[in-house]
C-alpha cells in the first residue's frame, strides 16, 4: 500500500472510533435518564405499598395486643 493510502485508512479507523466512542456516550446518558425514571414510576409506588402494609401490620398487633381480635 502507498504512504496515502495508508494515511487514509489510519484516518478511517480513527474516525470510527470516536463515532463508536461518541455512540456509547450517549448510550450510557440515555440508560441513566431512563434508570431515574424507572426509578420514580416503579419505586414510589412500591414504596407506598411497602409503607402500606408496615401500617397494617402495626394496626393488627396493636389490635391483637388490645385483646379485640379472638
Amino acid at each position: 500500500m502507498s504512504d496515502d493510502e495508508i494515511r487514509r485508512v489510519a484516518s478511517y479507523q480513527r474516525t470510527f472510533n470516536e463515532m463508536a466512542q461518541g455512540e456509547r456516550f450517549v448510550e450510557q446518558v440515555l440508560r441513566g435518564k431512563a434508570r431515574e425514571r424507572e426509578r420514580w414510576v416503579l419505586g414510589v409506588p412500591f414504596g407506598l405499598s411497602a409503607f402500606a402494609g408496615l401500617a397494617f401490620l402495626i394496626w393488627r398487633r396493636r389490635r391483637i395486643a388490645a385483646g379485640r381480635i379472638r
